[in-house]
């Protein structure tokens, strides 16, 4: 068990510097992050998706799945259900705190990628990582 939690750690250490550039909106840091370029949509770390966003402000008023876009437009099918559930929550946990809700989300983001990694390395221990067909696979995820 305790050969689980280091690699979660390393899995977690990566991600975090994965995604430290988008995240830290100072663009001086993306040449060190990956994709190793600046845009200048890499660097607002309240952006949240604005569709996704503007849906879940009005779950959280009330309105239900509705008005991806400025105006109040009615319901609508433009973005896929998940990701707005997820923001309300977290709009309704942090009483409509924007910033909050993006440091929620970017701690969601690296719980979710470091237990892929983790359960991706995990199975591939299981399958024989002393073999080299083994190592290539995890080299290739």
């Amino acid at each position: 068990m305790r050969h689980y939690f280091s690699w979660v750690l390393v899995f977690s250490v990566m991600t975090l510097y994965a995604q430290v550039g988008e995240w830290s909106g100072r663009p001086e840091l993306a040449r060190f992050t990956p994709p190793f370029t600046y845009t200048p949509h890499r660097t607002d770390p309240l952006c949240l998706g604005v569709e996704c966003y503007n849906v879940a402000a009005a779950i959280n008023r009330g309105r239900g799945f509705a008005d991806p876009f400025v105006m109040e437009t009615g319901p609508t099918a433009w973005v896929a259900p998940v990701l707005p559930i997820v923001f309300a929550v977290g709009l309704w946990v942090t009483d409509g705190s924007r910033t909050l809700v993006a440091l929620l989300y970017f701690a969601l983001q690296v719980a979710v990628l470091s237990a892929v990694a983790t359960y991706a390395y995990e199975e591939i221990s299981r399958w024989g990582s002393r073999t080299l067909a083994g190592q290539r696979h995890f080299v290739a995820f």
